[in-house]
C-alpha cells in the first residue's frame, strides 16, 4: 500500500498498528470516520469559495441582459430628434 500511494499516510499507519494489535476493524473504522469528516471539512471550504463566485457571475450575467435591454430603448430618444 505503500508504494501505491493512493492511500494517505496515516490511514497506512493506523492499518498497520491494528494488523500488529488485531484491533484491525476498529482501526479501520477510525480511518474511515477521520476520512469522511476530512472529507466534509473539503467540501465545505469548496462551496464557501465557490458561493461568492457564482453569486458574482450571475450578477454579471444579469447585469449584462440590463443593459442589453436598456441600450436600445435610451438610442431610441436619439433617433427621434
Amino acid at each position: 500500500m505503500k508504494s501505491t500511494e493512493c492511500l494517505p499516510p496515516v490511514v497506512i499507519h493506523l492499518i498497520s498498528s491494528g494488523e500488529k494489535s488485531g484491533n484491525l476493524d476498529h482501526l479501520l473504522a477510525q480511518a474511515g470516520s477521520h476520512q469522511e469528516l476530512e472529507l466534509s471539512h473539503r467540501s465545505q471550504l469548496l462551496t464557501g469559495i465557490l458561493e461568492p463566485a457564482l453569486i458574482v457571475f450571475m450578477g454579471a450575467v444579469v447585469m449584462l441582459i440590463v443593459i442589453g435591454i436598456m441600450l436600445p430603448i435610451l438610442n431610441m430618444n436619439k433617433m427621434v430628434m
